[in-house]
């Protein structure tokens, strides 16, 4: 614990950073890098170690943006592909399966996104055409398809809205239409 603010290690320029439960995750130099626990995979360089220094996170793609969940993480390329990695037991990781990953794998469906965000079990990618689309654990409705059951892949949130920004909670996401906010899942 660190009482005091303190340089992460390193001579990495960072562009974007997320913060999950036990992990953060940042953009430097277009790759992704992350460290803190890492027992789920989430830290994505291919092991299950925590790391206290930055460790790259492993393939080659360059990302433009990053979010950090629970025990996951998801980041999208300059071309709008989504990738996710970490632990998967509610369906977060949105490939079709409930695996804990330690890299990247590809989310399912042909959406190109423009803007991503991790909630404590869930995942939601604001699309290029601003639809929003969600997957992962749903028991409090987070995922916004009208149902209470986990998404293994992508499902478009039930509204008519074109979206321009969203921000995901431990278990409800919010996204902006225009000047009018609408937000579904928890509500204590």
């Amino acid at each position: 614990a660190a009482a005091t603010a303190v340089s992460v290690a390193g001579d990495l320029s960072f562009s974007m950073l997320s913060a999950g439960e036990f992990h953060t995750c940042g953009i430097a130099g277009g790759k992704a890098w992350c460290w803190g626990r890492g027992k789920s995979g989430q830290l994505g360089d291919g092991s299950t170690s925590d790391r206290k220094k930055p460790v790259r996170v492993s393939g080659g793609e360059s990302y433009i943006a990053i979010a950090a969940g629970g025990s996951h993480t998801c980041a999208i390329t300059g071309a709008g592909k989504a990738y996710c990695w970490g632990d998967g037991y509610s369906g977060q990781l949105g490939y079709g399966n409930k695996d804990q990953l330690s890299e990247p794998i590809d989310v399912s469906g042909n959406q190109k996104f423009a803007a991503i965000g991790a909630g404590d079990q869930h995942t939601c990618g604001l699309s290029t055409g601003g639809k929003l689309f969600c997957w992962g654990g749903n028991q409090s409705g987070q995922v916004g398809d009208g149902s209470t059951s986990d998404r293994l892949n992508p499902v478009a949130v039930n509204s008519k809205e074109s979206f321009t920004a969203l921000a995901v909670g431990e278990n409800h996401t919010c996204a902006l239409s225009g000047n009018r906010l609408f937000c579904w899942g928890e509500n204590k």
